[in-house]
C-alpha cells in the first residue's frame, strides 16, 4: 500500500474531530425524577503536546496545529513498523466507516477546524472549483444531518475518492511561517 494512504488512513483515526456530547440522566429524589444534563467529553489522544510548540495566537488553532503536528510524527512512527501498521490499519478502516463522515457526502478535510489561521488562509488559495465542491458538500451534510438521514449508498464518498485536497496548501503555509520566522530571527540581532 502506498505510503500517502498509509498515512491518511491514520491521520483520519487519530485526527478525527472529537465532539463533546451530553446525555440525560435522571436523578432520583424522593418526590419526583429531575432530569440533569452531564456532559461527556472523550479524551484528546495527542495531548500531550504544549501549546508552545505552535505559533498561533488563538488556544483552539493551537492546539489545532500541535496536534497535526503530532499525527504526522506518529503516523510516521506507525508506518516506518510494519507489524505495528498490520495492526493499526484495519483498526483505523473500521473507525473511518463507523465515523459516518463519508455516509453524509464529507471527505476526511472538510472536517478540518477552520479557526485555525493557517486553514483558513489555505481554504483562501484553493482553487475556484475545490472552494465549491468542498462548499457543496459541506452543505449537503448539513441538509443531512436536519433531516436525520443518510444519502443513497451510491453518493457516499468512497475510500479513494477521500484524497487530501487541503493538506498540500496547509503544509506550503506552515513552510512558509517557518521561512518567514528564520528571516525574522536573522533581522533582529
Amino acid at each position: 500500500m502506498p505510503v500517502p494512504i498509509r498515512r491518511r488512513l491514520i491521520s483520519a483515526y487519530i485526527l478525527t474531530p472529537k465532539t463533546e456530547t451530553s446525555f440525560i440522566t435522571y436523578r432520583e429524589t424522593s418526590d419526583a425524577v429531575h432530569p440533569q444534563q452531564v456532559n461527556h467529553t472523550p479524551p484528546d489522544l495527542v495531548s500531550h503536546i504544549p501549546p508552545s510548540q505552535t505559533d498561533s495566537p488563538s488556544p483552539a488553532s493551537a492546539s489545532s496545529l500541535a496536534t497535526m503536528a503530532a499525527v504526522k510524527k506518529i503516523t510516521n512512527y506507525i508506518i516506518a513498523r510494519p507489524k505495528l501498521f498490520n495492526f493499526i490499519k484495519p483498526i483505523a478502516d473500521r473507525y473511518c466507516d463507523l465515523a459516518g463522515y463519508r455516509k453524509v457526502g464529507l471527505m476526511y478535510e472538510d472536517l478540518l477546524r477552520e479557526e485555525s489561521h493557517t486553514v483558513q488562509l489555505a481554504l483562501k488559495r484553493l482553487p475556484p472549483r475545490l472552494a465549491y465542491d468542498r462548499a457543496f458538500r459541506i452543505r449537503r451534510a448539513l441538509q443531512c444531518s436536519v433531516t436525520h438521514t443518510l444519502l443513497p449508498k451510491e453518493e457516499w464518498i468512497k475510500a479513494e475518492e477521500d484524497v487530501p485536497y487541503l493538506s498540500p496548501y496547509i503544509e506550503e503555509i506552515e513552510k512558509e511561517e517557518t521561512e518567514r520566522k528564520m528571516f525574522d530571527a536573522l533581522t533582529r540581532k
